[in-house]
């Protein structure tokens, strides 16, 4: 799969980066047609040296290489870089690039990462004047790129033609002739110097090639298409209406969220119902419209988090609570997050409990099981857990009162007490998976995992190396955040380097309010690189342009449940 990945994705990727530059948030297509927008920044320095520096000591900005530099400057995945031949900038990656001798290459650090991406646009002109770097775009690069977009799309149809495929030849054609006549009518305001008129004529002829392009994707009729889908209230007819909303937009599988902030959705004997779904049963009515719609339904649980101090379950069981070496509920980096402590036998004997009742009760497909985890510290003051619970079973183990050591200067009992909080949740999934799957061997178990493994053991205390190899879950949930194509890019590099026993449903995020196009490439960009299925988080973060690119482009066909 690797090689694969290396493989395809050098023109989908080029292209998919044409198409996020393109058609960013702001400033629209017709903004550039009255004038060219110019971009300008500080330059830090140029030709940094030596790397180490570079990497460690300078502060967030943008650094230019435009000669002698190092390789390493193109391996480190950390840093993005923009590359430049004849003063154009031609890709931007995270990765090292594949294009031989570049002119010059511009590398972004810190906060300068999502400054670049946001003003950069594939065929901008790049000078560097005055110690700063300007970036200059016009409505001639644009029309450049959507000329290059109707090119890949000319060349799916034919594809598709040639191999018999499934798809709607006449509509695309006539959406063609649309996005030509206006071609036309852009080209002779140009000519004419009119540019008062080529704003509008250039948003058609943009909205019509991006129709076109989206129709001419392919469609997978056997696929994994989740939506993570929370309930806003008790209403039965919103409900009914979401359910429908859902299936029509092309997605097969609903994570409905069942217990968050402490509290079920749905009345519960083991905990208390939130209260805003009091005297109602939600959850069956999401049931018995999944199944009319033929939907399959995971349960979406947040496991130890259990929100924030005015949590009722917080408030009841304080002592449950996982706690820094502060004696601290929450951290600097999560803040206002409350966890329950793993360790604490109380803890998992509530939460079996629970998921046993939702499990008898409701018959789910599955459960998705998130912060199935410690809080993240980044200190050693600011780690967890603490609580006297742990201190005490540390202590039985190791005759140490771990609260009373300096880990960071104690590299062996450092080493202990990670791998004691990596066994607590270990031995946890170990209960939970036999548990649930004594009632329902079927069932369906999954966890959303950050995607670099040696982060998630030392940051989040999840070793899901580990579990792939032990076989605790039927599949991962790496999560694939990210309103930039290039990082996906990393995720997918750093994820696909490590051999897994298990399948992988990657999550994306819907949430960043970018172009409904940047949705459909973060899909199609899965789908090159082999994966069967996406989990989209979530669904009030989908717009209506979203659902219909969705169900007209890579959802047009329907899709049995690929897992």
């Amino acid at each position: 799969m690797r090689i694969f990945f290396l493989r395809v994705t050098l023109t989908l990727y080029s292209l998919a980066m044409i198409i996020q530059c393109v058609f960013a948030r702001v400033p629209q297509i017709s903004d550039y047609s009255t004038t060219p927008i110019t971009a300008q920044t500080e330059i830090i320095t140029l030709n940094p040296l030596p790397l180490n520096k570079l990497f460690t000591d300078t502060k967030d900005g943008i650094f230019i290489f435009d000669k002698d530099f190092d390789n390493k400057i193109l391996e480190n995945a950390n840093y993005l870089k923009a590359i430049v031949q004849s003063q154009h900038l031609i890709k931007m990656t995270f990765l090292k690039p594949d294009i031989p001798n570049p002119e010059f290459i511009i590398l972004a650090k810190g906060d300068k990462i999502k400054w670049l991406f946001d003003i950069a646009v594939v065929g901008s002109s790049v000078t560097i004047k005055d110690n700063s770097l300007i970036l200059t775009t016009d409505i001639n690069t644009l029309l450049d790129q959507l000329n290059k977009i109707r090119e890949q799309t000319n060349a799916n149809v034919e594809n598709a033609r040639k191999n018999g495929m499934k798809m709607n030849f006449e509509e695309i054609d006539e959406l063609f002739a649309e996005s030509d006549k206006y071609k036309d009518k852009v080209e002779k305001c140009i000519q004419s110097n009119k540019p008062e008129k080529i704003g509008e004529n250039a948003e058609r002829f943009n909205y019509y090639i991006l129709e076109a392009y989206v129709r001419s994707l392919s469609s997978n009729p056997a696929q994994f298409r989740g939506i993570l889908y929370s309930l806003s209230d008790k209403s039965k007819d919103k409900i009914v209406r979401d359910i429908k909303d859902i299936k029509e937009s092309g997605f097969n599988v609903i994570f409905i969220h069942t217990f968050y902030g402490g509290e079920t959705v749905y009345p519960s004997k083991v905990i208390q119902q939130n209260a805003k779904f009091a005297d109602s049963d939600p959850l069956q009515t999401v049931m018995e419209e999944c199944h009319k719609n033929n939907l399959e339904v995971h349960f979406w649980v947040d496991n130890y988090l259990i929100g924030s101090k005015e949590s009722i379950l917080a408030e009841r069981f304080s002592f449950w609570l996982a706690k820094n070496r502060n004696n601290e509920s929450s951290s600097d980096f999560e803040k206002d997050k409350l966890f329950l402590c793993p360790t604490n036998d109380e803890v998992q004997d509530f939460l079996l409990n629970l998921y046993r009742e939702m499990l008898i009760k409701y018959n789910p497909d599955g459960f998705h099981l998130t912060y199935l985890r410690y809080p993240i510290g980044t200190t050693p003051d600011q780690s967890f857990c603490f609580c006297h619970n742990c201190r005490a079973k540390f202590f039985k183990e190791y005759e140490v009162d771990v609260a009373q050591i300096e880990l960071d200067k104690s590299p062996e009992m450092k080493q202990k007490w990670e791998n004691f909080k990596l066994n607590q949740i270990e031995l946890f999934i170990q209960k939970l998976s036999s548990s649930l799957k004594s009632i329902k061997p079927e069932l369906y178990l999954s966890i959303p995992i950050y995607p670099d493994p040696e982060a998630s053991k030392q940051y989040m205390v999840q070793d899901w190396i580990t579990y792939s190899e032990k076989g605790y879950f039927d599949f991962f949930v790496p999560s694939f955040y990210s309103e930039y194509l290039p990082e996906i890019e990393k995720y997918l590099v750093k994820y696909s380097s490590v051999n897994m026993k298990i399948n992988s449903i990657p999550a994306i995020g819907s949430y960043f309010e970018l172009a409904p196009l940047n949705l459909i490439n973060q899909i199609h960009l899965l789908e090159e690189n082999g994966y069967k299925g996406n989990i989209i988080f979530y669904y009030d973060g989908l717009r209506r342009e979203d659902k219909n690119y969705l169900k007209f482009g890579p959802y047009k066909t329907p899709a049995a449940v690929k897992h």
